[in-house]
């Protein structure tokens, strides 16, 4: 069976240009609480896919570089955030950038997720400089919880 990629084919249809395209409906949330944390350092959003199957949502974080003890993913009151910090691990006191485009620092990714999102099934990896999470739906909706921890594997 052929895999068909629905991926938008320019930028202009990216969530880049329309946060709304990630889920239906404008259920994006864009998160101010890590900025909050220190008034001094800009918080960063790493690039992310997200998509779906029949039965689950995907999300995929490109975050090269980062270290998993760094990362915390925890959901609460329909927001699943992902947020942490990226240090820059260059050992060279004195030197001089010609061209500085990698992001350090805090970063984070919040999404408001579909009623129909299993809380408890979520499960989340980090490999190869990418954190996905899988976020399986639900048949039956049923009461939630409002926050739940969940563990980075």
């Amino acid at each position: 069976m052929p895999v068909i990629d629905e991926r938008p084919s320019s930028p202009a249809h990216t969530s880049e240009h329309d946060p709304s395209n990630i889920f239906p409906e404008s259920q994006v949330y864009l998160c101010s609480q890590a900025s909050r944390l220190r008034v001094n350092e800009t918080v960063w959003h790493p690039p992310t896919d997200v998509y779906e199957t029949s039965d689950c949502y995907f999300v995929k974080i490109e975050l090269g570089g980062g270290i998993r003890e760094e990362i915390l993913v925890t959901y609460e009151d329909g927001i699943l955030a992902f947020r942490g910090r990226r240090s820059n691990t260059c050992s060279v006191n004195k030197i001089r950038y010609r061209q500085a485009e990698i992001k350090y620092g805090l970063f984070e990714v919040c999404l408001r997720l579909p009623d129909d999102v299993d809380i408890n099934g979520i499960r989340v990896s980090y490999s190869n400089g990418f954190l996905e999470a899988a976020l399986p739906k639900q048949r039956d909706r049923l009461t939630q919880t409002t926050r739940v921890a969940i563990q980075i594997g």
